[in-house]
């Protein structure tokens, strides 16, 4: 089984990452001479001890995971098919065969059950109301 978890470039951990490798250049390293090895390493962990003792702080989560993930993906998606990338036609292929896969297994429960009215009836419900407004591609 596959599970696919999408993170916007704008939110990653890597972003932080760069960000601090940036400053260590510009900051540090971008105009340095340094006469050998040891020299250069000793300016990094210069720089690192500094970061750490007067800029670092420990990052709080404010909000669970699942608070936002829904948006994370309705998001990605949004995007990729606007852009009409070829992933956003991969995922909502894959999206559409996971949706008929989970409705027939649906069907063939309550038809085993002998209660297949009621279900028809509330997916023609669910279905009508749906859950997001449809993506415009013009």
């Amino acid at each position: 089984r596959w599970s696919f978890h999408f993170t916007p470039t704008s939110a990653t951990w890597t972003n932080a990452v760069e960000v601090f490798f940036a400053r260590l250049t510009r900051r540090r390293l971008k105009h340095a001479i340094f006469n050998s090895l040891d020299g250069c390493v000793a300016a990094i962990e210069a720089f690192i001890a500094h970061h750490d003792a007067k800029e670092a702080r420990p990052f709080t989560w404010s909000r669970k995971p699942e608070d936002f993930m829904e948006s994370w993906k309705r998001g990605y998606l949004h995007h990729v098919v606007r852009a009409r990338e070829i992933i956003g036609s991969m995922l909502l292929t894959w999206h559409n065969l996971h949706f008929y896969q989970e409705l027939m297994k649906g069907i063939r429960s309550t038809i085993a059950e002998g209660r297949m009215t009621g279900f028809a009836s509330s997916m023609r419900d669910s279905l009508a109301a749906g859950d997001v407004d449809p993506i415009d591609l013009d």
